[in-house]
Order: structure tokens, then sequence, then C-alpha cells
């Protein structure tokens, strides 16, 4: 289950696709991931229903921040969000 899989991120870092920048994943609750963001220390909580919101629209390497925002799937974080799902599944996995 996708959730599973972000909860074992606790603590990991990641870096954006584009431009390989480092966040950290601090926590992961019922409902929200929080990370923060090396450059800056801000911290930013990402929406569970974020993930499975970007998940729903195409596979995964077809998407980036662009169309997450133009479909209006996400308005808030959507780099952070495709470089979590690019590490979860580096092969893409199928539209559901």
């Amino acid at each position: 289950m996708l959730w599973d899989r972000i909860e074992a991120l606790k603590g990991c870092t990641i870096h954006t696709f584009a431009k390989h920048k480092p966040f950290h994943i601090l926590d992961v609750k019922d409902h929200k991931c929080v990370i923060r963001v090396e450059s800056s220390g801000k911290v930013r909580n990402i929406q569970r229903i974020d993930f499975e919101k970007a998940l729903k629209l195409r596979s995964i390497s077809t998407l980036n921040p662009a169309i997450l925002r133009q479909t209006g799937a996400l308005e808030a974080n959507p780099t952070y969000v495709l470089a979590i799902l690019k590490h979860l599944y580096p092969d893409d996995i199928p539209v559901s």
C-alpha cells in the first residue's frame, strides 16, 4: 500500500527530480507527511490525499509539477510529492 511505503521513508533524505535539491522526511502520520527542505529549513506538510490524487492522474513517469497544478490535482508541494513517488516507484507503476 502506498502509505505504508511512505511511512517507511521516515528519516530519509530524498532529492527533487529536476534540481536534485534535498529534503528530509521528518514524520509520517495518519493523514500527512512532514518534510523539511534542506536549503531553507522550511517545514512543509503534505497531505495523504495529495499523493493519491497524483497517482490517479497518469503514470508517474509522465507527471511533472506543472501538470499537477494545471489539472488542479495539487496546488501545494507538487515537486516534493513527485520526488517521493518517483523514489518509491523508480520503474513507474500503472495508473489505477
